[in-house]
């Protein structure tokens, strides 16, 4: 897009083309007067000035250029033309001047006009899609780092999980695609099976019966595979068979209902 300043310097380039014009008119009456003053034209003479005002427009002729050309013979729309001629050149040439500025500001606007490189072909990032792991009744919420009361162990401790409610020997699910980091016996926990579902985020099965566990450290499994099946959870017996299902982004403790992008209610 052509800007002021561009817009200005062309207004500025047309009215140098004008001023042009005049000051070669003012030459070729220049040239006139000498060409008569090499003939012995009378009006060379200092007492007879060819030209003392400059005429701004060419209706008519100056009395100064009606005697210089009875002296030259040429009649006054001879000379008019001759004249009119020279202005019409000068002002072409003004205009070209103008035109070419006009050029140049076109030719900058088609450079900053620059072509949208921007990448369409890009493919978005694919959110992860889970799965509850075990049914969706849910009888103890994540307690998001505030100490609640522990029927077990009778004291105050934070909850850094949601507990399913299960029968012993119910299946549970792998709730993502995800590699098996570890899995092992705890005597708090029961059976435990540790999965990575990439993009920072870990889940940490608790409460399985350690003989159900068929995988192995390093193993793939996908949505919906088998994980193993209930157990106990001793640290929290009094609270009933359940699965114990805690999640992690970058080993930081998060409330997996949001990880996952759910919904429950604590019963």
């Amino acid at each position: 897009m052509i800007n002021d300043t561009e817009k200005k310097k062309n207004t500025k380039n047309r009215t140098a083309g004008i001023i042009i014009a005049a000051c070669a008119f003012s030459l070729a009456l220049g040239a006139i007067a000498q060409l008569t003053s090499a003939t012995g034209d009378p009006l060379a003479e200092p007492t007879h000035p060819i030209i003392e005002e400059q005429s701004p427009v060419l209706d008519s002729l100056p009395q100064s250029v009606e005697l210089t050309t009875q002296a030259t013979g040429w009649t006054p729309a001879e000379y008019a033309s001759i004249a009119d001629s020279m202005y019409e050149e000068a002002s072409r040439q003004a205009d070209a001047v103008f035109e070419q500025g006009t050029t140049i500001a076109g030719d900058t606007m088609a450079v900053d006009a620059k072509p949208d490189h921007t990448q369409t072909d890009a493919k978005p990032s694919q959110k992860t899609v889970y799965t509850l792991p075990a049914g969706t009744q849910i009888v103890k919420d994540f307690s998001l780092g505030v100490p609640v009361f522990s029927n077990t162990m009778e004291d105050y401790r934070t909850h850094n999980g949601i507990d399913f409610a299960c029968e012993e020997g119910d299946p549970v699910i792998a709730a993502a695609d995800a590699t098996v980091s570890a899995v092992y016996e705890d005597v708090a926990w029961g059976g435990v099976v540790e999965l990575d579902f990439g993009n920072g985020y870990t889940a940490k099965y608790c409460g399985l019966l350690p003989d159900s566990i068929a995988l192995q450290t390093g193993d793939t499994v996908k949505s919906g595979d088998a994980v193993g099946v209930i157990g106990q959870i001793p640290i929290e017996a009094d609270d009933g068979c359940h699965l114990h299902y805690e999640m992690r982004q970058d080993g930081i403790v998060v409330d997996p209902l949001e990880a996952m992008g759910r919904g429950g209610n604590e019963e």
